[in-house]
Formats: C-alpha cells, structure tokens, sequence
C-alpha cells in the first residue's frame, strides 16, 4: 500500500512544487522555540520550562518519557527541569519535531490515517 500512494501523491507532490503553491506546515510557536533553544550552546533546563508550560502535548509528553522504563528514574520525575535535564537537549530538541508532527504540523485533510501511520 506504501508504495501505490507514493505513486499517488508524488506527482501531485511535483506538480504545486512547480507551480509555487505548496504550503509547507509550520511548526508550532514552542516547538519551533524549543528546537532554537536546544541547539545553542549555552542552553539550559531552566530557560526550556517556560515555553515547555505553555504546550501541555509536548510538556506531558516530556514527563512521560523520562518517567519510562527506558530512562529509569529512581524517583519520579515530577517537573519539566528535572525531565529536560534527564532526558538533554538532544533527545528534548527531537521530541519537540516528533510531537509536532503527530499532532499540528502535518494534519491534511482526507489523509490522517496515512500521516499517523507513518510517523
């Protein structure tokens, strides 16, 4: 099934590419924060809470994360410092895009099914 809706959708893909009248999304106001953030080298936990509080998506899921199995808290991670500065900026910066991708940025009408299954 891939690879006949690959067929599909790349030359109307190719098509509003030519002709200039593709939308692209755009990430969210604290997605597109966090990621600006994680990449600097001076950044820290603390400046990432603020924009962090204001998206309950990517803040919760933050918290789940770094109180899963797989980071093994000795003791719950019950604040968005202490789950930044579990997980590092690399890994924040990367939830930041994933999350934005599951929920705002790629929502296209008559195609949900397709774009939850691939990311």
């Amino acid at each position: 099934m891939g690879e006949e809706v690959d067929i599909e959708v790349r030359p109307r893909l190719q098509e509003r590419v030519a002709a200039g009248s593709l939308e692209l999304p755009v990430l969210s106001e604290v997605a597109s924060q966090v990621i600006a953030q994680t990449s600097r080298e001076d950044a820290n936990a603390k400046d990432l809470t603020d924009p962090l509080k204001r998206d309950q998506a990517l803040g919760g899921s933050l918290l789940r994360l770094a109180n899963s199995p797989l980071y093994l808290p000795r003791t719950p991670i019950v604040s968005l410092q202490q789950a930044v500065s579990r997980l590092g900026m690399a890994t924040i910066r990367q939830i930041a895009m994933v999350i934005s991708c599951q929920t705002r940025a790629f929502s296209v009408k008559g195609h949900e099914p397709m774009v939850r299954a691939r990311v």
